[in-house]
């Protein structure tokens, strides 16, 4: 992860549509990551998107994403109005604890049937589909 991390936000730029996605709606936006804010926030500003961004719990608040969601869900923010997009099946598995509504995406760590298996509420193959999602469970 320390290697790979890097390595990928060095490369990776976040796509435009993400980006006209979060300036053009309404909805709150968090993060919950196994990242850390040394690697995260960075990425974020120079990105120009870090302000959209209510709150980013990382490694640094705890190794728990459903940890992290309690967290969140203290501060007022409500699973049954949340939707949890990630790429993994552990996230999935976090999620669903925390009660969450989950998207997964096929593009990213774990591969669709992989994903599938442990049925998301929505299963995505680009960002489209994702933005889509996300109007339709709301």
């Amino acid at each position: 992860y320390k290697i790979y991390t890097p390595e990928f936000q060095k490369n990776i730029e976040i796509h435009s549509d993400i980006k006209e996605f979060l300036r053009t709606n309404d909805y709150k936006y968090h993060i919950v990551s196994s990242g850390s804010h040394h690697s995260i926030d960075p990425h974020l500003e120079k990105e120009g998107i870090l302000e959209y961004f209510e709150n980013i719990l990382a490694l640094e608040e705890s190794t728990s994403k459903v940890e992290k969601f309690k967290m969140l869900f203290e501060k007022g923010i409500t699973p049954i109005n949340s939707i949890f997009i990630t790429d993994t099946v552990g996230d999935i598995l976090e999620a669903r604890e925390a009660g969450l509504q989950v998207i997964a995406v096929d593009f990213g760590f774990h591969q669709s049937e992989h994903l599938e298996a442990h049925k998301p509420d929505a299963l995505c193959s680009d960002w489209r589909c994702v933005f889509q999602e996300i109007k339709s469970l709301k």
